[in-house]
This record gives structure tokens, C-alpha cells and sequence, in this order.
């Protein structure tokens, strides 16, 4: 069964997801959509229970000055072994982080960020 969605997105975005279909041949954006989701999902559905510890990288591309952004990282700096940031141009800044906690923590320290409305994107790697 198919379940029709709806949400609205930006211009650029709109014009960005636009460019890529036609250069990657998609016949639609609901195509691209989808396959996003599944991968969002792949990527976000580790089973490791909250009590086990998980080791990743973090990678985070923020807007503008990201001091929200520093400020959670130093609160979860007990879970983080090793911290690279540098700033890309006026307004885009990439910190990537290696990770080791007990789940339940870098779940918290994830739930934290996606929280922040300047961060364009939050990936985070189980290794």
C-alpha cells in the first residue's frame, strides 16, 4: 500500500533537488525522496542496546557562527576522543568528531544537535 505524504521545503532546496534529479536521471522527485528515506532509515537503525558503548564519527556542517554547536560538544566532551573544526567561508562551518559512549549518550548528544536550526547537516558514522 502507498501512502502519499506531503511537507514543504525551500526554493533552493526545491531548486537543489531539481538539479539532481535531472543530472542523475531520476524520473521524479518523489523517486529521490524515497530513496533518501531508506537511507536515513539504514543508516539511523543500529541495534545496540543504550548500556553498550558505540565508537563513530560525527560529522557536522553548521550555518553561520555555530556557538550552540561548540557549547553541546563541550558538554559531551567526556564522550569525545579526538575534535577537527575549522571554518569553510563566512557562514559554513565543519567540525567532525570521533565518538566513544555508552549508546545512550551519543543518542542524547545527537537528540541535542538535530534540536539546532543552523546546522545544515548532521552525519553520524558507527565504525
Amino acid at each position: 500500500m502507498t501512502v502519499i505524504l506531503s511537507f514543504s521545503v525551500n526554493k533552493e532546496l526545491l531548486e537543489e533537488l531539481n538539479d539532481i534529479r535531472k543530472r542523475l536521471g531520476f524520473t521524479s522527485k518523489s523517486e529521490i525522496i524515497r530513496q533518501a528515506i531508506m537511507l536515513f532509515i539504514s543508516e539511523n537503525k543500529l541495534n545496540i542496546k543504550s548500556e553498550e558503548n558505540v565508537d563513530g564519527i560525527l560529522i557536522i556542517l553548521s550555518r553561520d557562527k555555530d556557538f550552540d554547536v561548540i557549547n553541546i560538544i563541550h558538554k559531551f566532551q567526556n564522550i569525545i576522543k579526538s575534535h577537527f573544526h575549522t571554518c569553510l567561508d563566512n557562514d559554513r562551518c565543519l567540525n567532525i568528531i570521533l565518538i566513544r559512549g555508552l549508546f545512550k549518550i551519543v543518542n542524547e548528544f545527537l537528540r541535542e544537535l538535530n534540536k539546532r536550526k543552523n546546522i545544515g547537516m548532521i552525519k553520524f558514522i558507527p565504525i
